[in-house]
Parts: C-alpha cells; structure tokens; sequence
C-alpha cells in the first residue's frame, strides 16, 4: 500500500486537469509512478467523491494489524524476559 493520502491523490489528480499536464507530466512532478497516476485518476472517475475512502472492513483490518503488531512485540518481550530469568545465576554461590 502507498503512503499517499487521499488528498494528496485527488489534489494530483485536480492539478493534472487544470493545468491540462499528462498523467506523465504530472507523475514526473510528483516524483510518483505514471501507473499511479493513472490508478488515481480511475478511481476518482469510478467513485467521484467517495474516492479514496477506507471502508468500515479496511479500517477493522488496519487496527487489527495494528493490535497484532503490538502483541508480537509483547510476545518477544516476554520471550526474552523468560530467557534472561531462567539462566542460573553467575558467580560464586559462596556467601
């Protein structure tokens, strides 16, 4: 998934149209990919001003992603803490 925002899109898009730029013209601008470009463009022409919005379900699997991130990371945490704490100690065991 690209970086870009569904402003960024629709403002490349109204610019490419204004200033009558083509799609490559417009991509070379932008430093972003023709096929990119293009995608926008349809995607805008299909949906209009729905374009570019996350669906309920879209947004469900970014925060679930998100979650599942956060609980790998927990995970190696623990991992590592079970590693470092079942290691007998080291030294002398004379007091």
């Amino acid at each position: 998934m690209t970086g870009y925002d569904k402003d960024f899109k629709r403002d490349a898009i109204r610019q490419m149209k204004e200033s009558g730029k083509t799609q490559k013209e417009m991509a070379q601008l932008l430093g972003v990919s023709e096929a990119s470009i293009y995608k926008w463009k349809k995607e805008i022409e299909k949906q209009g001003k729905g374009a570019f919005e996350e669906t309920a379900e879209q947004a469900e699997l970014k925060r679930l992603r998100k979650r599942n991130k956060e609980l790998e990371m927990e995970r190696d945490i623990l991992k590592k803490a079970v590693a470092i704490f079942s290691k007998p100690p080291n030294g002398n065991t004379n007091s």
